[in-house]
């Protein structure tokens, strides 16, 4: 397993299909688990979930290893997705709706 987690490390989440499996095959039960722990209804949390995966493969590129595990990067996008989501939430829907026609 550690050598898997470096090879992670070291590919820094290349275009590499065999490395975004074993990535997200670990990753995405660690991601999941942490929104179902914030009480999250389990179809939203599966949407953030998604979210999360396609924000990471479009930014894979911003993955730094020095600063931590390809997980550790992809919990701070799940972080940052609950987070706007819980915003989107909190907006009043006239609101919302208002700012789009200006």
């Amino acid at each position: 397993m550690a050598e898997n987690a470096e090879q992670l490390r070291t590919a820094a989440l290349a275009d590499d299909a065999e490395t975004w499996r074993v990535l997200l095959k670990r990753a995405i039960p660690m991601i999941y688990g942490m929104f179902v722990r914030r009480r999250i209804n389990p179809g939203l949390a599966e949407e953030l979930v998604q979210q999360t995966v396609f924000d990471a493969v479009r930014r894979r590129a911003s993955f730094d290893a020095d600063k931590g595990t390809p997980e550790q990067w992809m919990l701070g996008i799940a972080r940052n997705n609950l987070a706007l989501e819980m915003r989107r939430q909190a907006i009043p829907k006239d609101r919302a709706t208002a700012s789009h026609r200006t």
